[in-house]
């Protein structure tokens, strides 16, 4: 089937030559009509993406808890929640470590590592390994999101396409960073925010791909269109719709919110390097099951300890939310639902937990889905302790966008990218002043180095 695929593309490619001709067509023309097809491409492999991961999700997870698609009832075999990520997290690592084993964890840090290399190869067969070994592992519950595989297929499919047509070194360069911002721009639902990502997460130092700026943001939007034309156009998370006051009382809020959201990203990025070198000496096949059982077991005391302790009497089975994406849980939370203070403290510390289990056994589930709910729990938290002091301006959707955009800065290293991606997956347009004072305290005080471990200072910097 590979074999009679790859045929059908080299007779393409001998039409579409004439096309791509220099003599034909100016630089610039063929860039830009590479890069719109890259997105197409990429925005269909998102979809593919996006739904293996909705099918073992309700295959794997919600099947063997018998409960419902926001994890927020209690399961009638909690002990099943120790077997289903460790298998799933077995037939993932298995999977990778037996056919490419690049494509083990999230994808981005190798993303970024071939960047600074110019080795834009990603192997071929590790594009579909790594859309089933992310569905196996988010859909049986491993904490994390599908935009780092998404990342790793758009620039994969980006190396490819510029060597596949025989473009210059720069434009290759272009290419690949246009297909990572397609990537993330589709599963996240942000084309602008996609295409930032893309050209800023090589650096940690304020600096960013600025010659690659024009392309991403042409392959995130063709590749955001395709996504939403199969998927909706919905916004991943339309949380919030107050806006915060311009006061002092306002500042100060934000200011102490933004350095608990540096220091919750220095305490993440320690634990996983930590908790790594821990797991470092497990074989790859077996790694992502190791997290998977130690997740299983994490949730499952904490559904005791929850319990015992009557934390959440309205909603059974919070703990369950510290699995998975947990997107679902964001969007019943912040509406009528909100969990009482204790609820979320016990939440956002067991979802530190199994976020640090989950990034650093080498599980192939991306990280930017465990920030932002890390993110979101921190800002509710302090919007019910608001509410405490009876300050109903203080909404906790309005502080949940903001802790969310102090914490992707920090963790990633990547304000601009963080102020406009929450923008677009909260729909908070109101609060920009908000989000860009979070997103910028949360990168001045963050760690100088964030969860992507393969980023360089900046452009010139040799290593």
């Amino acid at each position: 089937m590979l074999q009679r695929l790859l045929r059908y593309a080299r007779q393409l490619k001998v039409q579409i030559d004439p096309w791509l001709d220099p003599q034909r067509l100016p630089e610039w023309g063929r860039t830009l009509l590479s890069t719109a097809a890259l997105g197409i491409l990429v925005g269909l492999a998102a979809v593919l993406l996006h739904r293996a991961i909705d099918v073992m999700f309700r295959s794997l997870l919600l099947s063997a808890l018998s409960t419902d698609k926001d994890l927020g009832s209690l399961p009638n075999h909690a002990w099943l929640i120790l077997l289903v990520p460790t298998l799933g997290g077995l037939a993932a690592g298995w999977l990778v470590a037996h056919t490419e084993p690049e494509a083990a964890g999230g994808g981005t840090d190798l993303v970024v590592e071939r960047f600074h290399q110019d080795r834009l190869d990603l192997g071929l067969l590790g594009l579909p390994v790594k859309i089933v070994a992310a569905a196996l592992a988010i859909g049986s519950g491993i904490t994390g999101g599908g935009e780092g595989p998404a990342s790793y297929l758009g620039a994969g499919l980006g190396g490819r396409f510029g060597r596949f047509f025989g473009l210059s070194a720069a434009e290759q360069r272009r290419l690949y960073t246009a297909g990572m911002a397609a990537g993330v721009a589709a599963i996240f639902r942000s084309p602008l925010g996609g295409a930032l990502f893309a050209c800023e997460c090589y650096y940690s130092d304020p600096d960013l791909e600025a010659d690659a700026l024009l392309t991403a943001v042409l392959a995130a939007v063709a590749s955001y269109t395709v996504f939403g034309a199969f998927e909706g156009f919905d916004p991943l998370l339309a949380l919030g719709s107050a806006s915060l006051p311009p006061s002092f009382a306002a500042f100060g809020l934000l200011s102490l919110m933004g350095l608990l959201a540096a220091g919750l990203a220095r305490a993440l990025v320690g634990s996983v390097h930590s908790f790594k070198r821990t797991l470092q000496p497990v074989p790859l096949a077996y790694r992502p099951a190791l997290g998977g059982l130690l997740i299983g077991f994490t949730v499952w005391v904490a559904l005791l300890v929850e319990g015992q302790a009557h934390l959440s009497p309205d909603r059974p089975g919070l703990s369950l939310a510290a699995l998975s994406e947990g997107y679902p849980f964001l969007k019943l939370a912040t509406g009528a639902l909100l969990p009482a203070l204790p609820a979320l403290l016990m939440l956002l510390v067991l979802r530190f937990i199994t976020t640090g289990l989950a990034l650093s056994s080498a599980s192939p589930v991306g990280a930017f889905a465990p920030v932002m709910v890390l993110g979101a729990l921190l800002g509710m938290a302090f919007g019910a302790l608001a509410k405490v002091a009876g300050l109903a301006w203080a909404t906790p959707d309005t502080l949940a966008l903001c802790a969310m955009a102090g914490l992707f800065s920090a963790a990633f290293r990547s304000p601009l990218a963080a102020m406009v991606m929450i923008l677009e997956v909260g729909q908070g347009y109101h609060l920009l002043p908000a989000l860009m004072w979070s997103s910028a305290l949360g990168y001045l005080l963050g760690p100088k180095h964030g969860l992507i471990e393969t980023q360089r200072p900046h452009r010139s910097a040799a290593t």
